[in-house]
Parts: structure tokens; sequence; C-alpha cells
């Protein structure tokens, strides 16, 4: 009897820990600007035509989008839950949507030190980072969150 008690008390126990381990490992993509910025806050639709070169006005504000590549698992993420395609066919519909619409390209930072000095010195730029690099650094603010989950 005593023996089946903490037999039980074992598998709760087990069963709580891997409940923190995966609530641990629960990441958040954020639609990063600078704190001063005026760029409201933007859907994923908007986010991902903005990402694509689309030209896009909102509340008065034109976002500019700055692409992030100094972290291959928030791009990855970027890349299959915002955007839905492989960079490769990113990287063509952007030209196509730039060479149709007579927008812009993003601007590809791969040092995030540098990203965040183009989204502080430059008016609307809006990215994608991780909410916690957000908390870390006081001169952003996220303005939407993209996805939340658990990178695998």
């Amino acid at each position: 009897m005593i023996v089946r008690r903490f037999g039980w008390l074992f598998v709760l126990f087990v069963l709580l820990e891997s409940s923190n381990l995966s609530a641990d490992t629960t990441r958040t993509l954020v639609l990063a600007t600078g704190a001063n910025s005026k760029v409201p806050a933007l859907s994923i639709q908007e986010a991902r035509k903005l990402f694509l070169g689309v030209p896009l006005v909102k509340e008065g504000e034109n976002p500019v989008a700055i692409l992030n590549t100094s972290d291959p698992l928030a791009f990855q993420i970027f890349l299959q839950k915002i955007a839905f395609m492989s960079e490769h066919t990113y990287e063509a519909q952007t030209m196509s949507v730039v060479f149709r619409l007579g927008g812009k390209r993003p601007e590809n930072y791969s040092d995030l030190n540098a990203l965040i000095d183009a989204l502080l010195q430059t008016p609307g730029a809006v990215t994608y980072l991780w909410e916690d690099q957000i908390r870390s650094n006081q001169g952003l603010k996220s303005v939407g969150v993209l996805w939340q989950g658990s990178p695998e």
C-alpha cells in the first residue's frame, strides 16, 4: 500500500517536472521596433506583406521591414510561420513583389547589434526578435506577437 502511494507520487512528480520543462522551452517571436517609434501594432498578415516588400501604410505610418538573419532559429521560424515559404522561395517572391509593385526589398542584418542600431536609428523600422531580446534592450518595444511555441 505504501509502495503504491509513493509510486503514484513519483509518477505525479515526473509529470509535473516534464510540464515545467516544456513550459521553459516556450519562446515568443515578436515584431519589434524602436521604443520611440510610432509604428502601430501590426497583424501577422500585415507583417508578412511588409517583409515581402509590399508598401504598407497603417494609421499614417510607413513601417520599414528589416530582415533579421542574426539568429538562424528565429529566421527559420519567420520563414515557416510568417512567410510560409522556404528561404529560396522567399527571396524569389520578394524580388517579384518589389519588381511588380515598386516597393523596397528589406535590408538584411546578420549582426544583432547592427540590427538593433538600425531599429533605433531608422524611423518606422520593424523586425522580428525573441521577446527576451526586447526585454533586455530598453530602447525597443514590441508591436505584435508573430509566433509562440516550442522550437523543435
